[in-house]
């Protein structure tokens, strides 16, 4: 892997290859800058130079990197830095242990190659169409696999311009985005409707984005449309991706209707081959982890297919439509019920900023739905409205039972919501 940076730094030696609020290392400074290192490496660094430092040090020298957020609790980190220090053997091809979200309880090391990775970031690079000296914003952790493939990999790939910072905070993102220019931006849903709503935008030379990339969160046309409208880009795409896929498995395109990127999350990426079963998505290719660190199970069956165990369909363009996790599929009354349908519908309310449900045990019906609900407007909505809202778009079953309003909501270090803990707190 370091031959792609090295080759960078011999062609393109004065291109910045990080910006961040610690300061900006050009390619040749950046390849100047290393120490190989060797053996096992955890770093837990906040985005910036430093990180790609450490990083690109340790591909120098082979050594095998386990990325950690340094916002982790120090539980999370001892849990990691044993599971990685401790595994007995680490799998000759691989690379980078890279962590999974943990959402559902204890995150896992998948093991991923140079070559997967490289694949995706090369495959994304070519899509976006990136040039040499391009910039492209990506405020992600540099420790999960988006930021690592999108914010790291990718840049060096295109010989462009990784704009990134280790906290982030939507008004100094604007004034990064007027001054470095970067041509598109990466980065969770939340960010951009925090750039979109921050008073200072008004003024604000955004131009240089053509587009952003989102992706995970239930959403709605007006929603999509909002952004772009406000943010000037030309599209919102959509994706769906996974640590155990090295990134992307699927993404919206620039010019798809903005419905498809509120209600689906595009074709699957031309480095994988899918196939659905019983509505679970299933992936094939070089990007695909073969094994996770310690567990001397193969994740994939005889054939090398890895189930997602998240649930899709197909509409007529080919594009893949969530449906939810298989996780965190409810039974109520016999009857199935993903929570990811009534999320959407939750969210179409005005007064609904995001809804996240989880199931709760009951007598009757051996488990119901549970809203929490995060409100958009200083005044909140009562149960009884968004209980009417929903028995208007929804089966009585897929109903939620109690609404329950949240200021925030538990987050990872990935920016995903724990429903764990949600549920957590309504056994409290």
């Amino acid at each position: 892997m370091i031959e792609v940076l090295e080759q960078a730094a011999a062609e393109y030696p004065q291109v910045p290859a990080i910006i961040g609020d610690s300061g900006s290392l050009t390619y040749h400074e950046l390849v100047d800058r290393l120490q190989p290192t060797t053996g096992r490496q955890v770093i837990a660094l906040p985005n910036g130079p430093d990180w790609h430092v450490a990083f690109w040090s340790a591909m120098a020298g082979g050594a095998v990197v386990a990325p950690i957020n340094p916002r982790a609790k120090p539980s999370e980190l001892d849990y990691v830095t044993n599971d990685f220090e401790g595994a007995a053997v680490v799998p000759q091809e691989g690379r980078v242990i890279q962590y999974t979200a943990g959402t559902t309880g204890r995150p896992r090391g998948a093991v991923l190659t140079a070559e997967g990775l490289l694949t995706v970031a090369a495959g994304h690079a070519t899509s976006w169409r990136l040039k040499p000296g391009d910039a492209i914003f990506v405020p992600n952790p540099a420790s999960h696999i988006m930021g690592l493939v999108l914010g790291c990999l990718m840049p060096v790939v295109a010989r462009a311009t990784a704009i990134t910072t280790a906290r982030f905070d939507p008004g100094a993102a604007l004034r990064q985005i007027a001054r470095y220019r970067p041509v598109a931006m990466a980065g969770a849903p939340t960010h951009y409707h925090m750039l979109a709503d921050h008073p200072a935008l008004i003024g604000t030379d955004m131009s240089s984005l053509r587009f952003g990339l989102a992706g995970g969160a239930a959403s709605t046309p007006e929603a999509v449309r909002r952004i772009m409208d406000r943010l000037g880009l030309a599209a919102l795409l959509n994706a769906y991706g996974m640590t155990e896929a090295s990134g992307s498995i699927s993404r919206t395109e620039i010019g798809d209707p903005v419905e498809a990127h509120a209600f689906t999350v595009g074709r699957p990426m031309p480095w994988l081959e899918t196939r659905l079963t019983d509505r679970q998505l299933w992936i094939r290719g070089r990007p695909v982890t073969r094994a996770y660190l310690g567990d001397p199970r193969s994740p994939t069956d005889a054939d090398g297919w890895f189930a997602t165990g998240d649930l899709f369909e197909r509409d007529d363009a080919g594009r893949l439509l969530f449906r939810g996790r298989l996780k965190d599929m409810l039974t109520v009354g016999g009857f199935n019920v993903y929570p990811t349908e009534i999320e959407r519908v939750l969210a179409e309310h005005p007064a609904v900023a995001q809804a996240q449900v989880v199931g709760i045990a009951d007598a009757r019906l051996g488990e119901v739905p549970v809203a929490f609900i995060r409100a958009a407007t200083p005044i909140t909505p009562g149960p009884d409205e968004l209980q009417r809202f929903c028995e208007e778009r929804l089966s009585g079953y897929k109903v939620p039972r109690d609404f329950r309003f949240i200021d925030e909501f538990p987050v990872n270090s990935a920016g995903k919501v724990e429903k764990y803990r949600l549920r957590q707190l309504l056994a409290q």
